[in-house]
């Protein structure tokens, strides 16, 4: 199974916090987020990375980029800290990858404090999501992969936490094959 990396490891050296109010103004931002940058602009990370560059978000860079980037290093990636005054900060970052000869599109929003089960709640109230495809536990990391092929032929969202090591943020990703 593709497994959506970008993006992942640095947010499990953070402990989330367990505090996180399930229906904050925070979680909504994120879903709303990820709806507004990823589901609206699916297939095209070009896109994301213009309104990146138009909102002068800081793009990630040296170390913290490295430490943030898939684990193939021939995958084409960029990722920006999006902190605008008065809302949770979170990672948004693209990336582009093969899966069985298709090019596909990853776009992904991160925060370490918002639990992702509350994020997929807010999110599902904005968009549908298909079958779960992928349900996995390993070395204390939660994956998991639900098709969204009513928002694009073979696309899925991913959400990677961690609540058995008490982080329960994390990330969301769609995955969707490139719109040329």
């Amino acid at each position: 199974m593709f497994r959506t990396s970008a993006l992942v490891s640095s947010l499990f050296f953070t402990m989330g916090n367990p505090a996180f109010s399930q229906a904050s103004e925070d979680v909504v931002l994120l879903a709303r987020s990820f709806i507004g940058h990823c589901v609206q602009n699916v297939g095209r990370v070009d896109k994301v990375a213009s309104a990146a560059r138009s909102f002068g978000w800081n793009e990630l860079e040296g170390d913290m980029k490295d430490m943030l980037a898939p684990q193939n290093p021939n995958v084409d990636y960029s990722g920006w800290m999006v902190a605008d005054e008065g809302q949770i900060p979170f990672l948004l970052g693209t990336s582009s990858a093969v899966l069985d000869g298709v090019d596909y599109s990853i776009c992904v929003v991160a925060n370490p404090d918002a639990p992702v089960d509350d994020v997929l709640s807010e999110i599902r109230k904005l968009m549908t999501f298909g079958q779960q495809i992928d349900n996995v536990e390993e070395a204390g990391q939660r994956y998991r992969v639900w098709s969204t092929n009513a928002l694009a032929k073979n696309s899925f969202v991913s959400a990677i936490d961690a609540p058995k090591m008490g982080i329960f943020g994390g990330t969301i990703s769609l995955s969707a094959p490139t719109e040329k």
